[in-house]
């Protein structure tokens, strides 16, 4: 879809993935994390256009700050995203989503669950077939705001 977006021909689509233990326990308020078991886990998945990886999207998730310090890390708390565009204009925007409980995990689903429910008439007023986010209009946010004490 990005490639898509940007007219841009993939030659392939490519996943490339990396583990990491820690030679120590982690206790987590869910259980532990065994010394030398799966503590990370690093992917991308690369747009190949040109013969080259230009299009990357990559996740790297840590049960600890001290997996795999050399990764690209945020820096900060839980549930930071970054979204790095590099050419001209280059951006390079940091999300920390969280829900009102301050619940990162919480938070990142609603936000994907809003996007869908906030697009359903938008799909529903669609012609028959298969749509992705780049044939949909900008979907806001219209109702989203309420009274809290309500």
């Amino acid at each position: 879809m990005m490639a898509e977006a940007v007219g841009a021909e993939l030659d392939e689509i490519r996943e490339v993935h990396e583990r990491a233990t820690l030679d120590r326990d982690i206790v987590l308020p869910y259980g532990t994390v065994a010394a030398g078991t799966q503590a990370g886990l690093r992917f991308e998945v690369q747009g190949i256009v040109g013969g080259e990886p230009r299009i990357i999207a990559e996740h790297v998730t840590r049960m600890d700050d001290a997996v795999a310090p050399e990764w690209p890390s945020q820096g900060g708390g839980q549930g930071l995203y970054r979204i790095l565009v590099k050419g001209s204009p280059s951006l390079d925007c940091k999300l920390e989503i969280e829900s009102e409980d301050g619940d990162h995990n919480v938070g990142g689903l609603i936000v994907t669950a809003m996007k869908v429910l906030n697009a359903i008439p938008a799909v529903v007023a669609a012609k028959p077939g298969v749509l992705s986010a780049i044939d949909l209009p900008v979907i806001g946010g219209v109702g989203s705001m309420h009274d809290a004490r309500s």
